[in-house]
């Protein structure tokens, strides 16, 4: 049920996530590409008018990916690793146990979900160049994710 949920609410979602990633990243590109939205109702008005409604559901899949991932990562090791601590011997039921239990749940959660957020957003946030989108489709996205990351060594 946490996966379903956790992708359907990100699914509805998608369009706020879309607005706030162009928005973060819009002071980063050169001063002629910026967007220069005034504020979030702005962007999706101006997605809706110069790109079309359906942008605003750009990255929904992989969007909807990472909540899901997120939903069956975070809250089983957080019971898993609150379970084991306490079969250990190495922690009693009390505050100390669910801080622990939730800074593992949250490493966990983190390294799992990272690499889909990561082409989301760039998915999400790509250039129209002459017409053309700068990725052809997510999986491009993500195997220019994964080329750079090995150049990065």
């Amino acid at each position: 049920m946490g996966v379903v949920s956790g992708g359907l609410g990100s699914f509805i979602g998608t369009p706020a996530e879309v607005a706030l990633i162009r928005m973060t990243l819009d002071g980063r590109l050169p001063p002629a590409e910026r967007r220069n939205y005034a504020h979030v109702f702005d962007a999706l008005a101006r997605i809706i008018r110069e790109e079309g409604v359906s942008k605003l559901w750009r990255g929904a899949i992989p969007t909807s990916t990472r909540a899901m991932i997120v939903n069956a990562a975070q809250m089983p090791t957080y019971s898993q690793a609150k379970q084991a601590l306490i079969s250990a011997g190495l922690m009693q039921q009390g505050f100390p146990l669910h801080a622990v239990s939730s800074l593992i749940a949250a490493f966990v959660t983190t390294a799992v979900s990272l690499p889909v957020d990561i082409v989301k957003t760039r998915y999400q946030n790509m250039k129209v160049v002459q017409g053309k989108p700068e990725y052809s489709g997510i999986l491009v996205s993500c195997y220019i994710y994964q080329f750079e990351g090995l150049l990065s060594f």
